[in-house]
């Protein structure tokens, strides 16, 4: 509509040829196409290195490459601009203005209404991601462990980017199968909780790794065409409650057990994890499990007291008077 009516201004005398030559040349755009999954002449590639924009020009294999800035959205606006060109990016509809000098792009996305038919109501498969697989831990509606699973797949760590790529599409195609059989929901680690803090040393290694974020972008992309219920959880202090509490009681690795408390969180389920508290090196606090120490800072410990309902089995001298008061405003680790 702006065009046409541009170009009556232009026939009425009110906009000069120059002048509707610039507004013309200004503009360009592309209308998705599903058949070519996304668009067939500007297309948006998530990349380890960021978000691009390629345009492809007339001649045989050639493109432009530009960075692509996406925002994270407002504050007042729950939606996130980059899950949705991820979760619906496979037919989208882009136009690129030039104004003064910058360019603006809009993309448009088709968010269509899909009623997922397998719920987390009816128990879940938490799913705790590693760069060499996956870690699935079946859990009833209860909060109980029925089974678990590691889907092992060292390639993901070396391998180029198709085959890396298809690795990734048959581990999520066995994840979403298992739900579907199970009728549950899935639960995951959700990689931008608290994003621009710092964390643990896993959940910094989540956030800036490639290959965490395609596994779990794969599964939420598979889970919503199949009808699966994907909750995402604060990842923080996982694994470390697993190891404290149900490694050593379910004769589970480390990453199974981390699976465990993901999905129990993920159904409402605060955990409950008993520790003895002693004074360690470096200024460190060693927590016991059962049969498990992990050391934390004392700053890393108050959090993980917020998180989880730590009772304390007190030994001589192990609780520091440094703890108290326990909480400020603290990263996810």
């Amino acid at each position: 509509m702006v065009g046409r009516k541009r170009w009556k201004d232009l026939l009425s005398g009110l906009l000069s040829k120059k002048e509707w030559q610039e507004h013309r040349d200004s503009e360009i755009y592309s209308r998705g196409d599903r058949a070519t999954k996304g668009n067939s002449n500007i297309r948006v590639l998530n990349t380890p290195a960021g978000y691009k924009l390629r345009i492809g020009l007339p001649g045989p294999r050639e493109f432009l490459v530009f960075d692509l800035y996406i925002p994270e959205g407002r504050k007042n606006n729950k939606k996130n601009y980059k899950e949705l060109l991820d979760l619906y990016g496979d037919c989208y509809d882009v136009r690129i203005n030039n104004k003064a000098g910058k360019f603006q792009v809009s993309i448009g996305v088709e968010v269509p209404e899909v009623r997922p038919i397998c719920l987390c109501s009816n128990g879940v498969l938490g799913v705790d991601t590693n760069p060499d697989g996956l870690a699935i831990a079946e859990i009833g509606k209860d909060g109980n462990l029925v089974k678990h699973e590691y889907l092992k797949c060292d390639r993901l760590q070396y391998a180029q980017h198709d085959k890396r790529k298809n690795d990734i599409e048959i581990l999520v195609f066995q994840v979403i199968n298992k739900a579907i059989l199970a009728n549950k929901g899935i639960v995951v680690e959700d990689i931008r909780f608290n994003k621009g803090k710092k964390g643990s040393r896993k959940f910094n290694r989540m956030r800036h790794n490639f290959i965490y974020s395609q596994l779990l972008l794969a599964i939420e992309r598979r889970a919503f065409k199949d009808g699966v219920e994907v909750i995402k959880i604060n990842p923080a202090f996982t694994s470390i409650a697993g190891i404290l509490k149900y490694q050593e009681q379910y004769s589970l690795n480390r990453h199974t057990a981390a699976a465990l408390v993901i999905g129990r969180r993920g159904i409402g389920i605060m955990e409950k994890v008993k520790v003895k508290v002693e004074l360690g090196e470096n200024k460190k606090l060693n927590l016991a499990g059962r049969g498990f120490k992990i050391a934390l800072t004392v700053k890393a410990y108050a959090y993980f007291r917020h998180l989880y309902r730590v009772v304390e089995i007190n030994t001589p001298a192990a609780t520091p008077p440094c703890l108290t008061p326990l909480l400020g405003n603290y990263g996810t680790g």
